[in-house]
């Protein structure tokens, strides 16, 4: 077999095991292990040059020793003896050549001497014999690659180049034998299938991929309930080591097999191997993005297109643009066997201007092997010239970290059989726009995926000890691959550090920016955030300060106008600069959000450049864009409630206005986070105002869609500022707010003890604005705990303080609690004509709101006295007025009371039927009650 040019030499080198040579057929003596990596490294890449630097770097790493270079020549001059015994003492090599002028080395080497090429050989025909139909043919295929394995690629050998080499080529054997038992099903040879795929799912359990191949062998031998067991099986291993449920896909073949459904499998992935050349080495602990990964394989690879195919890939500082252009081009860059060609634009260096197209385009040339002295020096000849060499050829091209769509242009192929990768901050719409260009816009890891990488930079043990840390570190980090790999560089730095120590630290968000940086200015986290900051025009600039100051998650375009003080179509421009650059997201109409990091370094430069009255006024406009929302809100679903005044309306701030209850209760409930976050934010103000009047102004939308969690802990948030800046009035009208939602819950006591606590607060004020309300909330609380003569004392006080104002929706609400009262005396008559009276109240005022409660406590109290069909009318109505205000909790549990009815009155079935729907819909709103039901359903199937 002929290596080079008429070198007759039948050689093999085999990596997949301990990495050998061998001469017809003889092993050859390869020397100590780091010798043997040269070996191994030049065999990858065999007849394309190692520069001598690339080698050190691939030995010994980084920081390599003072005697790197003389190791290097040592290990060089030894292997030429080994390889060519014969060769004369000063005759150029024909195997181990010297490239020359320094380019460094090279093995000559015929494209199946190495066994890893061979096995991608073997690979491919497999494909294509899949691809055809012929399952047989690639299962032999499949099996001939596998066998090339003999061990643990380079076995014996531990250095940076071999480690991240091995991690690749263990995935690319594990997809090789998942290949195979899919092309075995295919072959309905579905037990093999299984003898191949068990021992991998029991090694892997996490890996969801041939989980999902061996359920579908099982399935389809007509093992359904073994497969079944699989799915369970794995979605335990799931939920208790990550927390979270198995993924879409491999749900979707779940529910296929359970509703039998034979055709559904899981998609063909078929991952590609790399072969390197100009591409910078693939991202070690790459994690994730496998929409991503598959889409840009699919485009990048497709051979019938009649243009060359351009991806753009875009996101924020640190989001791992380049990380996954990079892993993507070396999964694909078999298809490519012409080259790949790479260079870096410059886009947002901070100490580097961006690199222009013509020295760009010199780039490229040199690197597809153009005499530098024939390369033109104008930009269009340039451009002709790098258009010419590529065509066609299949050549794979990555352009990282473009500035803009001008520098891109020049650069672009012309032939069809060409790829290019763009990644860049920026969207480069024309790019898009004209040049076809397919975008791809990167988001944060999942946190499933946060935690795996960091176990694959800081090692599975350390994680699996640690999980909840892990977890905790991979939230404080943003989910930002950037942040997560500068942190485990933090705790592979520094040995005594775990990942408990590195969560303390980061969790003082001032200091985490601090934390998350490292001596490289190019990849501390503070810096790259910068350079997409600096790249702002200052109206931009501005604006992106003032957003952090907002507390929430995603927030709309009123909201950052109200933060800015500026009219809303100047603001939605901004928005639109500051998403094209990555620096906010845009996640709805209107909408957007801030990562984690980018709030913190925008509080941070907001410091530095806004003074604090500056900001104090912004946030201020926030809050009183919150409060007067909330307001309006309220107005809409219950119009006739009392409420105290509001200062005006400043002129920069403009709050939402509603026409209809949907509308207002939509806007409420797309708010709610913002809303209780807002609270939040106006107490570490020492805003008690705004701390106080926000919760008390949701007090219709949050007794209509009863969100428990955030009603009660706004009003606790909102309690304590009130108790700290002496805000008698807004303590009373929270805790009289928290007492109510207690009533709600059916925990009495408590209930009773916020009413107290409200009627001391609301004692200390000289004129006692709401004697009545404060009067009618306690009998409220008197009549939860059985109290009935209190109960009623203080209710019929309230109800003569109503009818003394006018006050007609107040009286509607203390008749709907005389009902209450006469019910459980047993006074049925009483109890009716309290209700109706009510309701005719609340009927006159169109308030749908109060209608609802009425019609609930009307319902009860015919239950009390067995008027079941009366009573079951009652909830059916409420429940209806509930779905039409989108409040699920108070339906579900109207369904209950309706159920409750319907099997007191001898409706059995119906009875179920209903329990059912309101156990579902209690269910997906996660309430408390639901095991109530859950337990009365279970009692009547007995």
């Amino acid at each position: 077999m002929n290596v080079g040019v008429g070198v007759p030499v039948p050689i093999r080198v085999e990596i997949l095991g301990p990495v050998r040579v061998l001469l017809d057929g003889d092993e050859l003596p390869l020397g100590p292990p780091l010798q043997r990596a040269v070996v191994a490294l030049l065999a990858l890449r065999p007849n394309r040059a190692a520069s001598r630097a690339e080698l050190v770097d691939a030995v010994w790493g980084e920081d390599p020793p003072a005697t790197a270079q003389g190791s290097l020549s040592t290990y060089l001059s030894a292997l030429r003896r080994v390889l060519e015994p014969d060769r004369p003492s000063r005759a150029p090599g024909s195997v181990l050549v010297s490239a020359g002028s320094g380019a460094g080395y090279l093995l000559r080497l015929p494209e199946d001497a190495v066994d890893l090429h061979r096995a991608e050989a073997h690979r491919e025909r497999a494909r294509q014999a899949h691809d055809a139909g012929g399952f047989d043919l690639a299962a032999e295929h499949w099996r001939e690659a596998l066998a090339l394995w003999r061990g643990q690629p380079f076995d014996g050998i531990s250095c940076p180049f071999v480690v991240g080499e091995r991690a690749r080529i263990d995935e690319l054997r594990l997809a090789t034998t998942e290949s195979l038992s899919e092309s075995l099903s295919a072959a309905e040879r579905f037990d093999d299938a299984v003898a191949e795929l068990d021992p991998i799912v029991r090694r892997q359990p996490l890996r969801e991929r041939p989980r999902a191949l061996l359920m579908t062998a099982l399935y389809r031998s007509g093992r359904k309930a073994e497969a079944l067991e699989l799915y369970e099986e794995g979605r335990r291993v799931t939920v208790e080591q990550l927390g979270i449920e198995p993924g879409p896909q491999l749900r979707t073949l779940h529910a296929s097999m359970v509703s039998d459904a034979p055709s559904a499998a899981p998609p063909s992935v078929r991952p590609r191997t790399p072969v390197p050349a100009q591409l910078p080495h693939d991202v070690p602990g790459f994690t994730g993005r496998e929409r991503e990964l598959a889409a840009l394989t699919e485009l990048l690879a497709a051979t019938d297109r009649p243009v060359a195919v351009i991806s753009a890939i875009d996101g924020s500082g640190g989001i791992g643009k380049t990380a996954l252009a990079v892993h993507a081009a070396h999964r694909i860059a078999e298809r490519f066997p012409d080259g790949q060609l790479y260079v870096n634009l410059r886009g947002f260096d901070p100490r580097q201007p961006p690199l222009q197209p013509a020295s760009a385009l010199g780039q490229l040339l040199r690197g597809l092997g153009v005499d530098a002295a024939t390369i033109p020096g104008e930009a269009d000849e340039l451009a002709a010239l790098y258009r010419s060499q590529l065509a066609g050829k299949r050549m794979l091209v990555l352009l990282d970290n473009a500035a803009s769509t001008d520098q891109v242009r020049p650069l672009l192929p012309g032939s069809p059989t060409c790829s290019v990768l763009v990644t860049s901050r920026n969207r480069l719409g024309g790019l898009v726009a004209r040049d076809g260009a397919h975008r791809i816009t990167l988001d944060v890891l999942s946190p499933a995926e946060s935690v795996c990488m960091l176990a694959g930079l800081v090692g599975d043990a350390q994680v699996r000890a640690q999980r909840e840390a892990a977890a905790e570190l991979a939230a404080l980090c943003g989910h930002l691959p950037l942040a997560l790999r500068v942190a485990a560089a933090q705790l592979t730095d520094r040995p005594h550090l775990t990942l408990a120590d590195l969560r303390e630290e980061l969790a003082d968000e001032r200091a985490r920016l601090d934390v998350l940086a490292v001596d490289d200015e190019t990849t501390a986290v503070r810096a790259v955030l910068s350079w997409s900051y600096h790249a702002l025009k200052p109206d931009a600039a501005q604006l992106f300060r003032q957003l952090g100051l907002h507390a929430g998650g995603e927030f709309s375009a009123p909201v950052a106008a109200a933060l800015a003080g500026a009219p809303l179509a100047r603001t939605r421009r901004l928005l639109d600069v500051l998403a094209a650059g990555h620096l906010i997201e845009e996640v709805g109409r209107d909408r957007y959000r801030l990562h984690d990091l980018l709030k913190v370094y925008s509080a941070e430069v907001a410091v530095e450049h806004d003074g604090d009255q500056a900001r104090a006024e912004s946030a201020t406009r926030m809050l009183q864009y919150y409060l007067h929302s909330a307001d309006a809100v309220d107005r809409v679903l219950a119009p006739f409630r009392r409420r105290p005044p509001l200062p005006e309306v400043p002129a920069d701030c403009v709050p939402e206005r509603f026409d209809n209850p949907g509308a207002a209760l939509a806007w409420g409930e797309l708010e709610l986070a913002n809303l209780v976050a807002a609270v939040e934010q106006a107490a570490q103000l020492g805003d008690t105002f705004h701390a106080t009047r926000i919760p008390g102004a949701m007090w219709a939308f949050l007794a209509i869609r009863t969100p428990w969690v955030e009603w009660m802990s706004s009003h606790r948030t909102g309690i304590a500022a009130a108790s700290a800046g002496g805000d008698h009035y807004g303590e009373a009208v929270l805790l009289i707010g928290l007492g109510f939602a207690y009533q709600e819950l059916h925990r009495p006591q408590q209930a009773l003890d916020c009413l107290l606590r409200a009627k001391s607060a609301h004692d200390q004020l000289p004129d006692r604005p709401a004697e009545d309300v404060m009067l009618g909330a306690l009998g409220a609380a008197y009549f939860g705990m059985g109290r009935i003569d209190e109960a009623l004392d203080h209710t019929t006080r309230a109800l003569a303080g109503y009818r003394a104002r006018g006050d007609r929706w107040g009286e509607g609400m203390a008749l709907c609690n005389l009902g209450g009262y006469a019910r459980e005396r047993g006074n049925h008559e009483q109890a009716v004509a309290n209700y109706e009276r009510a309701l005719e109240l609340f009927e006159q005022l169109t308030d749908q709101a109060s209608q609802l409660k009425a019609y609930r406590e009307l319902g009860r109290a015919h239950v009390r006295f067995h008027h079941y069909d009366a009573a079951a009318d009652c909830f059916r109505r409420a429940a209806g007025l509930f779905r039409r205000f989108g409040g699920r909790a108070g339906e579900g549990w109207s369904l209950h009371e309706l159920a409750d009815a319907l099997h007191n009155g001898g409706h059995l079935v119906q009875a179920r039927e209903q329990w059912r729907a309101a156990l579902k819909i209690l269910d997906e709103v996660d309430d408390p009650r639901a095991d109530q039901v859950r337990e009365r359903l279970a009692a009547t199937l007995a």
